[in-house]
């Protein structure tokens, strides 16, 4: 037989049925929308979707192969008589894939899953000149065992030229490659470099697909993750390359072809989010932010509603100017190439090894914080009255972010530096921080006995706890500057019980902004002390403001509204 027999590798027809109707139903009707509107947009030049044997079409987010699979496919592969373990990533194509996949449509990886699609949650990053041996080697040695892995030359269908040119499309933002790493699902990039481009001088990055990937990966946040046991320099860039500039796409030999223009194109006009950039957008938002509450509920409406209002003015202008910094005014003065190498050596160095936060993640936090605001002014409005249950906007919002954190703990990795791999390592850290949380709550309320009411002194409690909880992860995990951060923090929100200044809230967002860029590591030491001045500065300001008119501070309004209300009965 010249191909493979799947029988061991392939997904059984009884795990789907299973997974249709026992909870993940919501994630077929996902795919097969995603797969009718991708149907759509490829008569307009978006790339093709897939197909299954009834015709139901399938986009790239699920043509992953599982760790499993990809360890049985290499075994059975192995053990076959054509295999040579000399063989480069196209010599396996030619041999192994397009037997099995021919004339199906699919690539080996949807191949394997079509009763069973796979949602991928891992992107590899490699070049077709590796040695296959090696591959699968460093692939399996790194990937966990719920992943599933997207694979080039085994996701996409390796057809005719005019194939593969429709799955791509002609839009280069909207290719497999882009909307694997865009997904929701995606948790991080792996960086497979090979010996074969070391030793010819040229590295990884002369590829210029794979500078694309890098560059949509930094652009999304997720963590950027290379092979430390080929992360130098001549494995990245190359002894004769020695930057992305000079990267090709195809033969070196021949002319441009379509794909390089259109990937050139996308790096110079809008090069990519570097962390540091990513960084100052989340401070941006902050900072505005902190200063919306105070000036909206001083110079426009004195009340907690103005305070309200006056938060989410300022989260909205903060994401507009950050939205301007990020989209219209950096890529005017930057490089593209120049800041695609500062990634790509800044993801060998391990600063892009965890999940950076960026200013459109603010939704996800203004999502929960609502959502837990809205349930604790309902129970306030039932229990004591309207004017108190507006109190309880700030307690539900900074509850509602506390939860985010114990159910979302990779998305705070630029406070703590640390991206956690396995499902049941993140449950066990969230369910500690839960614990510690509501313990933080408990004991300021119970027995310290902060002042204030008991919301406020409960929430209090927890986000000390919190501050506590991310200063033991990431120490635990040897981030000793990020470790000290959170002290830092914690110190503060200590003090602000102490001395009862009313603006708790601010200086929180204050010097959780001024954190996430201080605690990047491509800044110098004048950077630093600019940003630290830059910090108290801020704050500074805010006190200003709340001894002008201490009426406008957050307690004064509760009091105010909880008081009125006792009136008005």
């Amino acid at each position: 037989s010249t191909s493979v027999s799947l029988e061991s590798i392939q997904a059984s027809a009884w795990n789907a049925r299973r997974r249709r109707f026992s909870g993940d139903c919501m994630g077929f009707t996902r795919m097969i929308k995603e797969g009718r509107q991708a149907e759509e947009e490829a008569t307009r030049g978006g790339p093709a979707p897939q197909r299954l044997d009834d015709g139901t079409p399938v986009t790239a987010r699920h043509w992953g192969i599982s760790r499993k699979q990809l360890s049985k496919l290499f075994k059975a592969c192995r053990n076959h008589p054509q295999w040579c373990d000399t063989d480069n990533a196209s010599d396996f194509t030619e041999k192994f894939v397009k037997p099995i996949t021919n004339g199906t449509g699919r690539g080996l990886s949807l191949n394997l899953n079509k009763d069973n699609p796979l949602e991928v949650n891992i992107m590899i990053s490699h070049a077709w000149s590796e040695n296959i041996q090696e591959f699968f080697l460093d692939a399996l040695s790194h990937l966990r065992r719920h992943e599933v892995a997207f694979i080039c030359f085994l996701a996409n269908y390796q057809g005719t030229p005019e194939e593969i040119d429709r799955q791509l499309g002609k839009n280069i933002n909207a290719s497999p490659f882009t909307q694997v790493i865009s997904s929701p699902q995606c948790e991080r990039l792996l960086v497979i470099p090979n010996e074969i481009l070391k030793e010819n001088g040229q590295g990884l990055y002369s590829r210029l697909w794979c500078d694309l990937e890098i560059k949509f990966a930094a652009d999304a946040g997720i963590p950027i993750q290379v092979v430390h046991h080929r992360s130098s320099e001549q494995h990245l860039l190359g002894e004769t390359t020695r930057s992305s500039r000079f990267a090709r796409c195809g033969n070196p030999a021949l002319p441009m072809n379509q794909d390089e223009t259109l990937i050139r194109r996308g790096i110079e006009i809008m090069p990519p989010e570097t962390a540091r950039s990513q960084s100052v957008s989340v401070c941006i938002v902050s900072v505005f932010t902190a200063y919306g509450p105070l000036l909206f509920s001083r110079y426009l409406m004195t009340s907690l509603v103005g305070w309200t209002l006056g938060l989410a003015a300022g989260l909205a202008i903060g994401l507009l100017a950050s939205l301007c910094v990020s989209k219209l005014i950096r890529p005017r003065h930057r490089d593209g190439y120049e800041v695609l190498d500062k990634v790509i050596r800044g993801a060998a160095s391990g600063n892009y090894s965890h999940r950076r936060t960026r200013a459109k993640d603010f939704f996800s936090f203004a999502r929960y914080g609502v959502s837990l605001a809205i349930v604790d002014v309902l129970v306030r409005c039932w229990s004591e009255g309207f004017g108190c249950a507006v109190t309880g906007i700030a307690e539900g919002m900074s509850s509602g972010i506390c939860l985010w954190v114990v159910l979302h703990i990779n998305e705070f990795g630029s406070w703590t530096g640390v991206f956690v791999v396995k499902p049941k390592a993140r449950m066990a850290i969230g369910i500690v921080f839960a614990l510690v949380l509501f313990a933080g709550g408990f004991i300021n309320w119970k027995i310290v006995r902060a002042h204030g009411t008991a919301s406020q002194a409960f929430g209090r409690g927890m986000t000390a706890g919190w501050m506590l909880c991310l200063c033991g992860l990431s120490a635990c995990y040897r981030m000793p500057w990020h470790a000290l951060n959170a002290a830092f923090t914690l110190g503060v929100v200590v003090i602000d019980q102490i001395l009862e200044t009313g603006l708790f809230h601010e200086v929180m967002l204050l010097l959780l902004g001024f954190g996430a860029m201080q605690l990047r590591p491509e800044w110098g030491l004048k950077n630093r002390v600019t940003i630290c001045f830059l910090n108290v500065a801020f704050i500074l300001g805010l006190f200003c403001l709340s001894k002008a008119d201490e009426d406008a501070t957050y307690p004064r309004l509760q009091e105010k509204a909880c008081t009125g209300e006792r009136h008005e009965v």
